[in-house]
């Protein structure tokens, strides 16, 4: 990903928020660990998935960790993702 070296950085999608959901909490745990031993940078700006609006911004790229899917549609936030018009990587 020679887009983390970037000017723009990158967008990250949360899924702990609002939610409560303890799979969700884990896997966030476990991605953010895993950037970190990377030595990845933080992300220039996140949102919460669960809320009703996709963030507007120029992006390099948006990173979506995942989630446990309890409910098809869940994450309003995703619905509009491919109109910041950057790859998005799950």
């Amino acid at each position: 990903m020679s887009e983390l070296n970037s000017q723009k950085g990158y967008l990250y999608a949360r899924f702990t928020d609002t939610a409560c959901n303890f799979g969700n909490d884990i896997i966030e745990l476990a991605t953010r660990s895993l950037l970190a031993s990377y030595r990845i940078p933080s992300p220039t700006s996140e949102f919460d998935s669960f809320a009703p609006e996709t963030p507007k911004g120029e992006y390099d790229f948006v990173l979506v960790p995942g989630c446990t899917m309890i409910t098809a549609g869940q994450n309003p936030g995703l619905n509009n993702i491919n109109t910041l018009g950057c790859p998005v990587y799950c």
